[in-house]
């Protein structure tokens, strides 16, 4: 049977970035593996290498979900600027309002990655309604804080590409080619 580094060298050599990125950026994170070993784990002079190379380089074990790591994927695929991940925002006194998925203090851009699971567990103490209000306060408190503009996306907005690029794109952040 093989290993979960072998697998995601052999992944990495034949898949493109869109359908790889999740598995290396969550084994990172868990602390399974490391980029070193992946690469260690495909021989120097094998196809698609260097397509793992590119992989291996973009993991990054901040994104802390499949539809974060997804949303990466076409930012990069699509030569956008790197956002910084999970960054923590706090206001005026010092309070953290929370971590933001994306970040591009250069932009003046803030986005989140809105996928079922994140709502799905808050829901779990309330009714939708709530949730859904107290995520609407958390953003604006972010704006207010940071004077900077939050854009959301979903699922099919990332799966689909179109939907993404827009919404960045509207935000100022669009390819660097």
């Amino acid at each position: 049977m093989a290993s979960v580094v072998q697998t995601l060298a052999d992944l990495g050599r034949r898949r493109p970035l869109r359908d790889v990125l999740a598995g290396f950026d969550a084994m990172l994170r868990a602390g399974r593996v490391t980029k070193e070993a992946i690469a260690a784990a495909a021989p120097k002079r094998s196809w698609g290498r260097p397509r793992l190379c590119r992989a291996i380089e973009v993991a990054d074990p901040a994104s802390e979900s499949p539809g974060e790591s997804l949303s990466r994927a076409v930012m990069i695929e699509h030569h956008l600027p790197m956002p910084a991940l999970q960054e923590p925002v706090r206001n005026e006194r010092g309070g953290l309002l929370g971590r933001v998925d994306f970040i591009w203090p250069e932009r003046g851009v803030i986005g989140e990655f809105d996928g079922r699971v994140k709502y799905g567990r808050e829901l779990a103490g309330g009714p939708v309604e709530e949730v859904l209000l107290a995520e609407r306060r958390r953003e604006i408190d972010i704006e207010l804080a940071t004077g900077m503009r939050v854009v959301r996306w979903l699922w099919d907005d990332a799966f689909r590409e179109r939907g993404l690029l827009e919404v960045l794109a509207e935000a100022g952040v669009r390819s660097l080619h």
